[in-house]
């Protein structure tokens, strides 16, 4: 009976009584409101120190005339195949599918690079945006006077030189690009987000453009050299049916070549164009804060409750 009584005892020492977790509170009701206000005051400057951020939609579709072009073209294929003919757009890739991975990939990335190298200061250095000029404010410990200046490294992204590519494909796929695919219509939602809403507006439709410029090049080179070849094979084969088949390819390449020189839209369609955002999407400065007054006061709080037991323990 009395080892039970022991061991009763015990348990009751061992609970946790909620009642004296709550009179801690009470009995530090102010220490937790002053820390709690305090972090939040803290964070609240801190969050004051970091650029407005901006952010450019717009809503795209795959183009319905070049995907009935091309689909009338990809009922040739096997004849095309066997005549070592190759036929634009005629792999078996869902258009909005390879337009995502088109636009996210290294290659198309370092091509917009090579053409507009003003693009690389303003995704690598870019440190805020000038409302008055609408112009880009850049970090002068790494980029002065449209130079770059020699550093011992910038967060892990280039020393003493200008940064690469690579280095800023990551910036750019990480922080600015956005890329979804809205699976009921097959929609594409593309943005893109930066200090400059002018930027952010200007690089949407420059990727925009070059989708349907470099998709252009590609199937009108594709189209000129199987028009090449059909031609050649029209005039060699006496085989009626060849001949027809042949035609056939023809008509269609020129179709595809006619696209080509006609649509400004040619792979895709806009639905909701490219605008210059006049609100910002980041930081989400009241939100930090209440978060960090949150997490303070309960961290405090913490600490406070094992401080108690711990001396009552010891007494």
């Amino acid at each position: 009976m009395s080892e039970f009584n022991d061991k009763a005892s015990l348990n009751q020492e061992n609970e946790v009584d909620f009642f004296e977790i709550f009179q801690i509170f009470l009995d530090n009701k102010k220490k937790l409101f002053v820390v709690t206000l305090l972090i939040s005051f803290i964070t609240a400057g801190y969050t004051l120190t970091i650029s407005n951020s901006y952010t450019s939609s717009a809503l795209l579709q795959t183009s319905e005339d070049s995907k009935s072009a091309l689909s009338k073209l990809n009922q040739f294929s096997g004849l095309a195949s066997m005549a070592g003919v190759s036929l634009p757009g005629s792999d078996d890739v869902n258009s909005t599918d390879y337009v995502i991975a088109l636009v996210s990939s290294k290659n198309f990335f370092k091509d917009i690079l090579i053409k507009h190298e003003d693009l690389l200061p303003a995704i690598m250095a870019s440190d805020g945006y000038n409302k008055k000029n609408k112009k880009i404010i850049y970090n002068k410990k790494i980029y002065l006077d449209e130079k770059w200046i020699e550093s011992d490294g910038y967060l892990g992204f280039f020393s003493k030189e200008k940064p690469t590519y690579l280095q800023a494909y990551r910036v750019f796929k990480k922080d600015i690009l956005s890329l979804s695919k809205d699976k009921e219509t097959g929609f594409i939602n593309i943005s893109i987000t930066h200090h400059s809403p002018v930027f952010a507006k200007q690089l949407l439709d420059l990727i925009i453009n070059y989708v349907n410029e470099l998709e252009k090049d590609k199937d009108l080179k594709k189209a000129n050299r199987s028009l090449k070849f059909l031609n050649i094979e029209a005039n060699k084969s006496n085989i009626l049916a060849t001949q027809d088949a042949i035609t056939d390819l023809i008509s269609e390449n020129l179709n595809i070549k006619m696209l080509a020189n006609t649509s400004d839209s040619y792979l895709i369609e806009i639905i909701d164009s490219a605008f210059y955002p006049d609100l910002k999407t980041g930081p989400k400065r009241g939100l930090i804060v209440i978060a960090s007054g949150l997490i303070a006061f309960i961290f405090y709080y913490f600490y406070l409750i094992l401080r108690h037991f711990k001396f009552k323990n010891i007494k």
